[in-house]
């Protein structure tokens, strides 16, 4: 059986339940559910519109109802911690005021998640999509908007060689990151000669992908430590300080704001494209904002104007990373 172990920090307060709705838990199923989001954000390029074939590929490496079980499990090492009341990423009590909290997983915290497989090829597809999880999104309630980041701390196992110069510790190689991970993943699936008849299209995909000029990586503002990072009662500390950006009209070129459509919304229901999060890189904790255009939006939107994304990038001044290191323009 080989195996990858991962040990990890929590960055930001880690919003996940389990059966009990009430309690902060860190689930091996919660954590492989987003681990398949990842892998078909990093397969897409490979796949194109062929969604039977990429639908048939993540089965083949996590499984899936009715095909068979998954080649890769996903263990959990979590030690228990004691609970904390930490805030809702932008979540405010309209009625009396302040943050809403809830029952978090809270900073510092360690975990060690372990896969495992039968086959290495298929231990590094699922190795490369948490990769990606970790650096570019992260996990539980409201990981969009900055809870969940983790750090990695560590890895071994049998492909610490082969993934191991793909960590990043600093901001230049965070942006060789995405193109090795989508490189890693499509180099396997050749490997494993998993075939797809995806079109000549070459524009954004109708789901979210790391293809080439549909996905965009910036970093935004600096903290030295951790305890600065984090949403709080006062305006001082990173995400305090990016939320009062986003909420800020004149960061925006739609008059809706950060209402916009385009930042996602609960009505109609969509996740937005746009994920919040924080690395440490350099020494330091960086915001990360990871983009994601996609051809489709929702059924019952017909038009959305991603410029209005990007031009709010570019009043806050977010350094684009990735693909283009010269700025934020589009």
């Amino acid at each position: 059986m080989y195996r990858a172990e991962f040990k990890l920090e929590t960055i930001t307060p880690l919003f996940m339940r389990g059966a009990d709705q009430s309690k902060a838990e860190f689930r091996p199923a919660s954590v492989k559910g987003v681990m398949r989001w990842w892998f078909r954000a990093l397969a897409g390029n490979y796949f194109g519109d062929d969604i039977e074939a990429l639908k048939n590929a993540e089965c083949r490496v996590f499984g899936c109802a009715g095909t068979g079980r998954s080649r890769v499990i996903v263990d959990v090492d979590a030690p228990e911690v004691n609970l904390e009341r930490r805030p809702l990423p932008m979540v405010w009590n309209k009625k009396y005021g302040g943050r809403i909290s809830a029952n978090a997983i809270p900073e510092g915290s360690t975990f060690k998640v372990t896969l495992k497989s039968q086959n290495l090829k298929y231990l590094e597809l699922a190795s490369y999509s948490l990769l990606a999880l970790l650096y570019l999104g992260g996990l539980g309630f409201r990981s969009n908007r900055g809870a969940g980041s983790l750090r990695l701390m560590d890895l071994e196992g049998d492909i610490e060689s082969e993934l191991g110069p793909s960590i990043p510790k600093t901001k230049d190689e965070l942006r060789e990151l995405p193109g090795k991970l989508r490189g890693g993943v499509e180099q396997v699936l050749s490997q494993l000669n998993v075939q797809s008849s995806k079109s000549s299209n070459r524009g954004c995909l109708p789901y979210s992908s790391l293809r080439d000029n549909c996905f965009g990586l910036y970093l935004w503002g600096e903290r030295n430590s951790r305890d600065k990072v984090y949403y709080s009662d006062g305006n001082s500390n990173l995400l305090d300080e990016f939320e009062r950006e986003f909420k800020n009209k004149t960061n925006h070129s739609s008059k809706f704001g950060y209402k916009d459509y385009v930042f996602g919304g609960a009505k109609p229901r969509r996740a937005s494209p746009m994920r919040v999060g924080v690395v440490y890189l350099d020494g330091k904790y960086r915001l990360r904002i990871s983009t994601f255009e996609t051809s489709h939006y929702h059924p019952k939107i017909r038009t959305v104007y991603w410029s209005n994304l990007f031009k709010f990038l570019q009043n806050i001044q977010a350094e684009r990373v990735y693909p283009n290191p010269k700025g934020v323009s589009q």
